[in-house]
């Protein structure tokens, strides 16, 4: 049941993260290399502290 299920079975253990300033071009290639649709944002100077995590869709409808 999915009531019994940990997230850390889901959570992936060394994410693709990026600093909140790098280009949306480089990004992209990125999870386009790596086949991944999420990327965890990390503040400048600390990439313990995350800010948030970007949908490729997002990214995608953005750019139009």
């Amino acid at each position: 049941k999915i009531e019994n299920i940990k997230i850390k079975t889901f959570m992936t253990k060394k994410p693709y993260i990026v600093e909140e300033n790098t280009l949306v071009t480089e990004v992209l290639n990125q999870m386009n290399k790596r086949k991944i649709t999420n990327v965890c944002i990390f503040k400048r100077g600390n990439k313990r502290k995350i800010v948030g995590v970007l949908h490729i869709h997002t990214l995608l409808n953005n750019l139009r």
